[in-house]
């Protein structure tokens, strides 16, 4: 039994050499020289996978793993708006999978999930944010594109400096908003929306809390309301 599947292999590698067909041909030159052939190739995989580790536990890879879940902030921030909500959530989700699957029970999984909570909350209030704000005026309109271009640039390449710069922009368009609020129908709604952008960036329970700088934020009492 314990060679069963060795056997297995080496019955049907020798079915298929004999190509068995109504015309057959018997030439055993050809026939030991495929097998042996084939036989080598058999032997050199098993070799590789037995001696060179697979790619999804180096930490390269991960790394670009994670990478490629952030991109999916700006696949958020600048991908046209019909049925982008349910192919965000789907690439994150899958792309989430993976990585989870190919882990093997290390502190990689927490990164993975704390990556990915993040990812989903800021895709999904970005996504909601360019929604209400279609209406807006473009001298209301840009400080709001800006901001959203620096989130998409931070989580691209995630830094003490984009951090900071996030949150400015963030402040900014909130800023402008508030000053033309009276007269610019859905200001209120965007507003929200840019609130709770600055509430996931300011958690300190969040994974992107590890590029706070102490003296880059002030510390204040923000809501969504």
């Amino acid at each position: 039994p314990r060679w069963v599947g060795i056997g297995t292999g080496f019955c049907i590698s020798v079915i298929s050499n004999l190509t068995i067909a109504n015309n057959m041909s018997y030439d055993p030159a050809a026939f030991f020289n495929n097998g042996v052939a084939l036989m080598v190739g058999v032997t050199m995989a098993y070799a590789a996978f037995l001696l060179i580790p697979t790619h999804s536990v180096l930490p390269w890879f991960q790394q670009r793993q994670f990478a490629r879940l952030r991109a999916h902030i700006a696949v958020a921030a600048n991908a046209p708006l019909p049925g982008l909500l349910p192919r965000f959530e789907s690439g994150v989700r899958d792309l989430l999978q993976q990585i989870l699957a190919r882990s093997q029970g290390d502190s990689g999984d927490q990164g993975a999930l704390a990556w990915g909570l993040a990812v989903q909350e800021t895709g999904r209030a970005l996504i909601e944010l360019r929604q209400a704000a279609v209406a807006l005026p473009p001298e209301s309109a840009g400080p709001v594109e800006r901001a959203v271009a620096a989130m998409a640039h931070f989580y691209r390449h995630p830094d003490a400096a984009g951090y900071n710069a996030t949150n400015q922009a963030i402040v900014a368009a909130v800023g402008a908003l508030q000053a033309r609020e009276a007269d610019t129908p859905g200001a209120e709604a965007v507003a929200q929306h840019l609130h709770l952008l600055r509430l996931a960036m300011v958690d300190t329970a969040s994974v992107v809390a590890q590029y706070r700088r102490p003296d880059g934020v002030a510390e204040e009492k923000l809501h969504a309301a």
